[in-house]
């Protein structure tokens, strides 16, 4: 069956997309355990995905098969704000800070967009999407599996591993389960059962990354996937799937969270009982939004530039410090540097301005125009599931650090969009004459094939060498800090960073590397660079003024302590480190002042 598929379809190795989200777990090369910035796996096999589909398409003789069309609607509501949203986000590298990062974020969405086009010449073909679901069943299992394989383990910080492995994975499992939920409704007998095996190891996933957000987004989609399927199904018909589904969910949501597999201490409703550490999760957020939104007033209409939102944050702190001095909320976090903004809509708002967020909203009116088309037209339980999904992860992103952020989720996401567009798109059963104006806006893979082809070859090899570009200057800043010998660790950061020059994780650690190595002279241009670059923290702060009182440069480092204090004004740590720099340099008097405020910060 698979070899007669791949003959008639060239969009046939689509059908595998589902495999991206194995790709972090393929021990390839080296790389830091915790890293900021893109995780280049799943963006290296996304474009190679796309690359080896587009090359088969080219070779595929075009009258031996017919290509799902777009209708006038979908290119519309869909694909053209598809498209210029990314190309805004292109443009905005003229006045980004860091083109690089906004080079990365266009092509990304570039990748999103063209595997928007060749999945939906998925879900158009019945047989090729029996071979999608399939496979992505299988990798869900596979990534449950092991995920509870690693649960019962007697790992002694369980909650840490979790959070950092399976994390990113909650949101894409939230996406999927509805979808195996409706195929157990759908099918019969052995099919039905491990379709509805493969839900409740997606439901497993959630529960067991111990997310909270997504634990809502979960709770969220299994119910209005319920809810969907009550109104506008026939209950009668599925009444006792339905029942036996909620029992199915039910039973390991109450075994993970109480004390029967694992202490009750790791759990996702022990996080929510912590009041102390949801107050300062909230807290850390509020602080976040509110840097996130001095960096729209800043650029209202074109923003910062993509994906440039950690490299502003400095810039956006020492705005919102200055706009509020006596906020406890700066007292939070300083040495950590949110990659994200833990709210997707505020970090388009923020990057790519009015305009950024007015296409992207454009997408999202697209996508509620399926809620009005239920009314409308009978749809099946795959499609429901699929707006269920959807819709818990647009509102997954108003809280989650990841959503579009990470390729893995992305794919998830356009999957469940072409399934729906599928259905949503098509023209009623009332609808048998097709106008002409539009059938002149239908827009079809083999009518533009020649400049969907070349451009989308030109993206994904360009997604390919960005890709591999990041995987060879980890491996090298990898084999740096594991490196015994201080002259091949030196010689690997310097690789590091003539592969990617515009990278501050690595100019922060070679200069810690060369601070330590008694060389402070020569770690203050690398560790400046950083902070101007992203890694702004109050301890690289520190470091530097550190490295500048060593070297003896007094005044370059008094003036660091000064800028520190202007993006942390209420750092005890800084202000207390600035007053025993003062009075290391006899100025006893100043020492006191600024040793009685941060006094008055934190007795």
């Amino acid at each position: 069956m698979l070899t007669k598929l791949s003959r008639r379809s060239p969009f046939f190795l689509a059908a595998f997309w589902s495999l991206l989200l194995l790709a972090n777990f393929v021990p390839t090369v080296p790389q830091p355990a915790v890293i900021i910035g893109y995780l280049w796996k799943v963006e290296f096999a996304l474009a190679g995905l796309i690359v080896l589909t587009l090359l088969a398409a080219l070779q595929f003789p075009q009258n031996k098969v017919t290509a799902a069309n777009f209708s006038k609607r979908e290119l519309y509501w869909i694909i053209l704000p598809l498209i210029l949203f990314t190309l805004w986000s292109g443009v905005s590298i003229i006045w980004a800070e860091s083109p690089r990062n906004a080079l990365h974020h266009t092509l990304l969405w570039a990748c999103y967009a063209l595997f928007y086009i060749l999945v939906r010449q998925i879900v158009a073909r019945p047989k090729l999407l029996d071979v999608s679901l399939k496979v992505a069943g299988v990798v869900v299992s596979i990534l449950g599996i092991a995920c509870l394989t690693e649960y019962l383990s007697s790992y002694p910080d369980i909650g840490v591993l979790f959070t950092y492995r399976y994390y990113k994975y909650a949101e894409a499992s939230v996406m999927l389960l509805p979808i195996y939920l409706a195929l157990s409704l759908r099918l019969k007998d052995r099919a039905a059962f491990f379709s509805g095996l493969v839900a409740v190891i997606a439901w497993l996933i959630i529960l067991l990354s111990f997310s909270r957000t997504e634990f809502i987004a979960g709770c969220l989609c299994i119910g209005l996937f319920f809810a969907l399927v009550l109104t506008f199904q026939n209950f009668k018909i599925y009444r006792r799937k339905l029942l036996w589904l909620f029992l199915a969910l039910l039973i390991p949501a109450l075994l993970t969270q109480t004390s029967i597999l694992k202490s009750a201490e790791t759990s996702t409703v022990s996080r929510f009982a912590d009041g102390e550490v949801n107050q300062k999760n909230l807290q850390w957020r509020l602080l976040v939004w509110g840097i996130t939104l001095e960096s729209f007033k800043r650029k209202p209409l074109q923003g910062i530039g993509a994906d440039n939102f950690a490299v502003d944050y400095r810039n956006a702190q020492e705005s919102y410090a200055d706009s509020n001095p006596q906020s406890k909320l700066l007292e939070i976090d300083q040495n950590v540097i949110p990659e994200r903004t833990h709210n997707e809509y505020l970090q388009i708002l923020a990057e790519l301005g009015s305009v950024g967020i007015l296409l992207f909203g454009w997408l999202l009116v697209g996508i509620g125009s399926f809620l009005f088309s239920i009314r409308r037209r009978k749809v099946s339980v795959l499609s429901l599931a699929a707006l269920a999904g959807i819709f818990a992860f647009l509102v997954s992103s108003l809280a989650s650090s990841y959503s579009f952020r990470v390729p893995a989720n992305g794919v998830c996401f356009f999957f469940l969009l072409a399934l729906a567009a599928n259905e949503f798109f098509k023209k009623g059963k009332s609808e048998t004459v097709i106008e002409e104006n539009e059938k002149k806006y239908e827009f079809g893979f083999w009518k533009f094939k020649p400049a969907l082809i070349s451009g989308g070859l030109l993206i994904g090899g360009a997604m390919l060498i960005f890709s591999a570009v990041r995987g060879a200057s980890l491996m090298y800043l990898q084999a740096a800090l594991d490196s015994s010998d201080k002259t091949a660790a030196e010689a690997d950061y310097q690789k590091a960073i003539a592969l990617d020059d515009r990278e501050p994780l690595f100019r922060y650690y070679y200069g810690s590397f060369l601070y330590n190595q008694k060389r402070a002279a020569e770690a203050i241009s690398p560790i400046r660079w950083a902070i101007d670059h992203g890694i702004s923290t109050s301890i690289n702060y520190f470091n530097l003024a550190a490295a500048q009182t060593v070297s003896h440069q007094t005044a370059e480092a008094e003036q660091t302590f000064a800028e520190a204090l202007r993006v942390y004004p209420r750092s005890v740590f800084l202000r207390t480190a600035y007053a025993s720099f003062l009075e290391n340099n006899g100025r006893e008097a100043d020492s006191e002042i600024e040793f009685a405020k941060a006094l008055q910060t934190n007795q």
